[in-house]
């Protein structure tokens, strides 16, 4: 019987994850998508949960890859000039909708990419959407009330339904 178990663990036995650490499964395909854009300084605002990772993968492995890694939880000032996001669930709706999620990981991570000409695109989709001929409002305002508009979708999305494939 004992030899049956003996048999069992070492068929079992697991060098590459760790069942208690299902809930960072993912953060080294998300640290490599990062590394892999050839594009931008690569700034990344990673949730306090994947901070360490991050942090081990960018010193020890991929020798700086990564120019920065703040929390998401960071001040704002560290948080202006940031490239990528990666977060848990319901932190999307706090995310500017400037930036678009790129890949969903498990069921509830989201790495979210800076896209300054689509958010530009959705804004003038708004004002062309909703100006009206006699506005008296300027077109400063109108940037104004559809970034508002666009937060606003942000805030109600619902991220559970957000399914995207490569």
């Amino acid at each position: 019987l004992s030899i049956i178990f003996i048999t069992q663990f070492f068929l079992s036995f697991n060098f590459k994850s760790c069942r208690e650490w299902w809930y960072d499964a993912n953060s080294k395909q998300a640290f490599l998508r990062i590394c892999s854009d050839s594009k931008g300084s690569k700034i990344t605002a990673v949730n306090w949960l994947f901070i360490h990772s991050f942090n081990v993968y960018n010193n020890h492995f991929y020798k700086n890859c990564l120019p920065g890694i703040v929390r998401t939880d960071a001040p704002a000032e560290q948080l202006t000039d940031v490239d990528y996001y990666y977060i848990v669930g319901d932190e999307i709706r706090n995310i500017h909708p400037m930036y678009k999620p790129v890949k969903r990981f498990f069921w509830d991570r989201f790495l979210l990419k800076k896209d300054e000409s689509a958010y530009e695109a959705a804004i003038a989709t708004y004002i062309i959407a909703n100006k009206t001929a006699d506005s008296k409002l300027s077109e400063q305002q109108w940037r104004a009330i559809a970034d508002s508009a666009l937060i606003k979708q942000r805030k109600e999305l619902n991220w559970a339904a957000l399914f995207f494939t490569e």
